[in-house]
């Protein structure tokens, strides 16, 4: 690990410890400004984006939009550094898991529940849900795509691992799972099934490309790899409505998704996309515009 990467991790842990309401002062005054008026970071790519997404719009809507999504923006960054120290008893306070007594009978019937959500609010936040699943002898694992940074990559699995959740680079998916499944066939098993959770609202690698659909005005790629593993290991679709009802706090409902109709080879995808559309458009700031969603 060069000096650089050291003073980046150090800086990090130390910030996580300062409370919350200073963490979101230093979100107002100091973050805020910088990223989007100095770094401008990917500016020309949101307004693109929102362009796209919202043509009926006046500009002067469309940068509200944008100025809140940079307010945000900025707090789910000092948000996603305060993880890395967060109790489970403030997880528990600021995130609030609705529905899953109602996924019982699944828990029941299936070894995984594939579970969609996206990157809008605190998705890094959804590490907490082991502790809403433990009565229920549930686990939760969850997709992750490695970070080159070897240092900085460890340092966000440590805070996804924090309360028991199990992370699975992309390219061991299968295997993982296999593992997962022999270990609940044993006896003893603490844990009868799991919450497998995707994010599925970005760009596809080109070779990944196999179905588009109309999401925000735009013919659009999306990712179908998560319906492919459901139906592999006859997993259970289950979307997570995330919403933020007031700073610094969140609600994650989860909801089993409809029996596929229709004549469409990815219907779980459509039904995801269309759902997180509409949850979108209540609050359209809280959605990562800086990601280039219509490249191809």
């Amino acid at each position: 690990m060069n000096i650089g990467t050291k003073i980046g991790i150090g800086t990090l842990n130390l910030l996580s410890h300062l409370p919350l309401r200073v963490l979101y002062v230093i979100s107002d005054l100091l973050l805020y400004p910088l990223v989007r008026f100095v770094v401008r970071y990917r500016v020309k790519v949101v307004r693109k984006n929102m362009l796209k997404a919202f043509p009926d719009k006046t500009d002067k809507e469309r940068r509200d939009i944008e100025r809140r999504f940079y307010h945000y923006f900025c707090d789910l960054a000092v948000e996603i550094i305060k993880g890395h120290s967060i109790s489970a008893e403030e997880i528990k306070r600021r995130v609030t898991f609705k529905g899953i007594d109602r996924m019982v009978p699944l828990f029941d019937r299936h070894d995984f529940l594939c579970c969609y959500l996206s990157h809008y609010t605190n998705w890094e936040w959804y590490v907490g849900l082991p502790l809403a699943l433990e009565p229920y002898r549930v686990g939760m694992c969850q997709i992750y795509h490695p970070l080159k940074n070897k240092a900085f990559d460890q340092w966000f699995l440590d805070n996804r691992a924090r309360f028991g959740a199990v992370n699975i680079p992309m390219k061991q998916t299968v295997r993982r799972l296999l593992s997962l499944r022999n270990e609940m066939g044993q006896e003893g098993s603490k844990v009868r099934s799991y919450m497998f959770g995707c994010i599925a609202d970005q760009l596809p690698k080109v070779e990944n490309v196999h179905h588009r659909i109309s999401f925000l005005n735009q013919d659009t790629a999306v990712f179908t790899g998560s319906e492919i593993l459901g139906r592999k290991f006859d997993m259970a679709f289950v979307y997570c409505k995330l919403s933020r009802p007031r700073r610094g706090y969140y609600v994650m409902e989860f909801i089993e998704m409809d029996k596929p109709e229709g004549e469409s080879e990815f219907p779980m995808t459509d039904q995801y996309m269309s759902r997180f559309e509409r949850d979108l458009l209540e609050q359209p700031e809280l959605w990562l515009w800086t990601h280039d969603r219509w490249k191809r």
